[in-house]
């Protein structure tokens, strides 16, 4: 079984994590896989606040979660460290790239017309 324990903040990589693992035969995943939810008390609020919280929950994964059962990751590192840690073959196919700069760009390009 495999876990996955994101930050799940906008434009950090989870939805392209969520369709590489999803490539690779590790779904469908459910919408949880792609962080907690921020609600309520835990809203955050501004830049330095919202970066502190980040940061506290990956040392809270790291120190929760045995070395050899953790991979902390990012996905511009594409295929490579996340096929080695699931013991997978690297697809033909490259790495995903949901959501990307360019992709919000022409959305947002799109919006304004």
């Amino acid at each position: 079984m495999v876990e996955v324990t994101g930050a799940g903040f906008g434009r950090t990589g989870t939805l392209s994590l969520h369709s590489a693992l999803e490539t690779l035969g590790y779904g469908p995943l459910s919408p949880h896989a792609r962080g907690p939810r921020r609600r309520g008390r835990h809203r955050h609020r501004g830049k330095d606040e919202t970066i502190a919280w980040f940061l506290r929950h990956n040392e809270a994964v790291e120190a929760a979660v045995p070395a050899s059962e953790l991979l902390v990751y990012r996905v511009t590192e594409g295929w490579g460290p996340l096929c080695g840690f699931l013991g997978t073959e690297v697809p033909a196919e490259s790495f995903p790239r949901v959501n990307d700069s360019a992709e919000v760009a022409a959305k947002v390009g799109d919006f304004l017309g």
